[in-house]
């Protein structure tokens, strides 16, 4: 809706739009990368006749998108925008809207492809001490097996299309090199086109692409540890850092080790796959920025202010 409203705008400075085109090719590597945001400034550029356009009104920016794409976006958009900025998650949408009404704001959603960190783990994957993988291992590939793929259009399945064939490409590419170097495939490992079948992946280690890059396809791993210490130590491993588990008998214990893990969120008994409205949803390191949902949503939004109301004479000390 923005892209047309701007692209019916008469006028635009050509000129300016050059210049901060030129400006944006020296900023976003490779040159292109951000998309509709990157042409976003740009456009921004035209309307105000400014290579770096300065935005007077209150603009509430939110973006959703690769956390690279995110991170990047933070330094391609010019520096006088950059304080009228809040950088969020697009789930979040409700509330700011709210916000915006009260505030007088005007909101702006940039959507720069697929919102891949929205699905952001700390590590995709089982991370098992070793003297319980052999029974977690079989019982895991056994329910992954049981999982029917197919077209939902068709029959009552559990798993559905990827998004597309370059999706399953990746995804086919990123297990043949997890076996190639030593991993095992307990179920699954079958494609029909877009379609997958639930693959388990036994002794995954840091050699393998799957270790460090997400699937985002129908795949599990296992990556078996010696004990709690090193179990944390893998967890951590890593640049990503939205949402985390931790299952164990022991509460306290599991509590301990919740604390230590490198995600915005840790599930005790629970899946990483939560939400809930009033709770701040969010990651560290490159899985995002800023929370949403409650007062922590709100917070991301607003400044904290100190407003008194003196009832009395001041006394001073002189």
């Amino acid at each position: 809706m923005l892209q047309n409203i701007i692209a019916n705008i008469q006028g635009l400075d050509e000129a300016a739009m050059a210049a901060a085109r030129a400006r944006q090719n020296t900023l976003t590597k490779p040159p292109g990368s951000l998309g509709r945001l990157e042409e976003l400034s740009v456009q921004l550029a035209g309307i105000t006749g400014k290579e770096i356009p300065i935005i007077k009104d209150k603009v509430i920016i939110t973006m959703a998108g690769d956390h690279g794409v995110v991170a990047e976006g933070v330094s391609a958009f010019p520096q006088e925008v950059t304080p009228q900025m809040v950088l969020g998650f697009v789930g979040g949408m409700a509330g700011i809207n709210a916000l915006s009404r009260l505030a007088g704001a005007k909101v702006v959603v940039v959507d720069m492809g697929v919102a891949t960190d929205l699905g952001t783990l700390a590590k995709e994957g089982k991370i098992v001490d070793k003297k319980v993988a052999d029974p977690f291992a079989k019982i895991l590939a056994a329910k992954a097996a049981a999982l029917p793929a197919g077209n939902p259009a068709e029959k009552n399945v559990v798993l559905g299309s990827l998004v597309s064939t370059e999706a399953a490409d990746r995804v086919q590419s990123l297990i043949q090199d997890a076996v190639s170097k030593g991993a095992q495939v307990l179920s699954g490992n079958s494609r029909d086109g877009t379609i997958m079948t639930a693959t388990v992946l036994d002794r995954v280690t840091p050699k393998m692409a799957i270790y460090t890059e997400e699937s985002f396809g129908p795949v599990v791993c296992i990556i078996r540890v010696d004990n709690e210490e090193e179990a944390i130590n893998v967890a951590n491993d890593g640049e990503y850092g939205l949402s985390s588990s931790v299952f164990s008998q022991d509460i306290a214990r599991a509590l301990n080790v919740a604390k230590r893990v490198e995600a915005g969120i840790c599930h005790i008994n629970g899946p990483t796959v939560h939400d809930e409205a009033q709770m701040p949803f969010g990651g560290v390191k490159a899985s995002g920025y800023g929370r949403f949902g409650g007062k922590a949503g709100i917070a991301e939004f607003t400044d904290l202010r100190w407003i008194s109301i003196e009832t009395g004479p001041q006394r001073y000390p002189f």
